[in-house]
């Protein structure tokens, strides 16, 4: 799979026309200072090696060692591992081209740049030369438009990006009538097109999937927590619209538009004081029944362990938050009453990684992913060279990447792509079908659970 990685120095040089770009959706990770002199050439240094053994200068490939008025060539630097030898390096030699829609610059340049250094890890480990140019989106609307413009007119015809739905809504006009694929990395489904594939994550077939696991347990009121947000809002969609599938399953929501009213929409959403008045009710009830005296301190001891009495309005949960935030509404759901113990508590994707927390709150909680379980040797690899750890998005890139290069590239009825991370399908409607697994916390590792096979979502 992966080797002792980078034995020699990749370098290979892209030509880019920069305008005035920028872009917003999140997801942040590094920084970056460019000139945009006419005829300057530039060098954007895509993340720095840990221990470089000296500085690096850029192999421009073929013919493009001119800088024309008006563009600029950014040179992707390949990073050394430790006693690799400066004169171990490679000019990537002319082949097919494939155009990264990225941002390299702007509020968006971190995740643009780890992506980048995806492409890294694969160009190590496959014989084939690809010629990968970089077009820099500058993490806004116009320099996706502009980028995507530039790219054309270098007369590359496939891509990969760009990440986000607004970048990706902005340039389907401009590839409406053109001979090109796009593989968006986008969750967006409503934004395909003939020639738009969204590659991301889908929250649909997650929701989905979660949807059957709920029903296999024999479970039946669904309850979800969102942040009002894109993602957020797009997770409430789906669920709303997927349920609908099942007729037997009903569904509550809570929307958390005020962090600071987290504590008193939790208390409330969970019915605690309902469960805590029916609770004191109950032990009125036996106190006052007609049992003998010894069944009746026994049964009154029993609820008296209890918080709260009676039906939670959800027998299963599925929370659209991640990292601390999450962590922080699983204690808060623990202290009113409602956990592993007698709720189903699930998430998506973004949970995949999560550290245990020291609480425990995340044991026994489940969450739905296109990914395999086992990483960790390319985590390793990436953290090794980079300093940084992979996203999500990194392991989907890489699989994207194969999925390109692969005999199947571009026949969109094919069979199941097994890529290194996921299986997948790229439909004929512009959507991209992936395996769905459901993994659960359980004693501070995570198990596989439950899966969904691509026919069944």
């Amino acid at each position: 799979m992966f080797k002792c990685f980078f034995s020699y120095i990749l370098f290979f040089s892209l030509l880019s026309s920069i305008y005035g770009c920028k872009l917003n959706d999140t997801l942040s990770i590094i920084k970056e200072t460019i000139n945009t002199n006419s005829k300057e050439e530039l060098t954007v240094e895509i993340e720095q090696p840990k221990k470089p053994e000296e500085n690096l200068k850029p192999i421009i490939k073929n013919q493009e060692e001119k800088v024309l008025d008006e563009e600029l060539t950014i040179a992707l630097v390949q990073p050394m591992i430790k006693k690799k030898k400066l004169e171990d390096t490679i000019v990537i030699e002319k082949s097919e081209k494939i155009g990264l829609l990225l941002p390299l610059t702007g509020s968006r340049a971190s995740l643009g740049k780890s992506l980048v250094n995806s492409v890294r890890v694969y160009t190590d480990n496959v014989e084939k030369k690809i010629d990968f140019r970089v077009y820099d989106t500058r993490s806004t609307k116009i320099g996706a438009q502009e980028s995507f413009k530039k790219a054309l007119n270098d007369g590359i015809n496939i891509y990969i990006g760009p990440i986000f739905s607004d970048e990706t809504i902005a340039i389907k006009d401009l590839a409406e009538n053109k001979d090109v694929l796009i593989y968006s990395l986008s969750t967006d489904q409503s934004i395909v097109s003939k020639n738009i594939l969204i590659s991301g994550f889908s929250v649909e077939d997650e929701i989905s999937c979660i949807l059957q696991k709920i029903k296999s347990e024999g479970n039946l009121r669904v309850g979800i927590i969102h942040n009002d947000d894109k993602y957020g809002n797009l997770l409430k969609k789906a669920t709303t619209n997927l349920i609908k599938n099942f007729s037997e399953l009903s569904l509550i929501s809570l929307k958390i538009s005020d962090p600071l009213e987290l504590d008193k929409d939790l208390k409330k959403f969970s019915f605690f004081e309902e469960g805590k008045n029916l609770l004191e009710s109950e032990i009125e009830k036996i106190k006052l029944a007609d049992i003998n005296s010894v069944e009746k301190e026994s049964r009154i001891k029993q609820l008296e362990k209890l918080e709260t009495f009676g039906e939670k309005p959800f027998d299963s949960l599925i929370i659209g938050e991640s990292g601390n935030d999450l962590i922080e509404v699983l204690a808060l759901l623990a202290f009113y009453d409602i956990n592993s113990s007698n709720t189903l508590i699930f998430g998506t994707n973004i949970w995949d990684g999560i550290e245990k927390s020291k609480e425990d709150v995340i044991d026994d909680t489940y969450y739905a992913t296109s990914l395999i379980l086992n990483k960790d040797d390319y985590k390793e690899i990436f953290f090794d060279i980079f300093d940084s750890k992979p996203s999500n998005l990194n392991f989907i890139i890489n699989d994207i990447i194969h999925f390109i290069t692969s005999k199947q590239n571009r026949d969109l009825k094919r069979e199941t792509f097994n890529g290194e991370f996921s299986s997948f399908k790229a439909t004929s409607n512009g959507h991209v079908k992936r395996k769905i697994f459901i993994n659960k916390f359980s004693d501070g590792k995570v198990k596989s659970n439950f899966e969904c096979a691509i026919a069944d979502l």
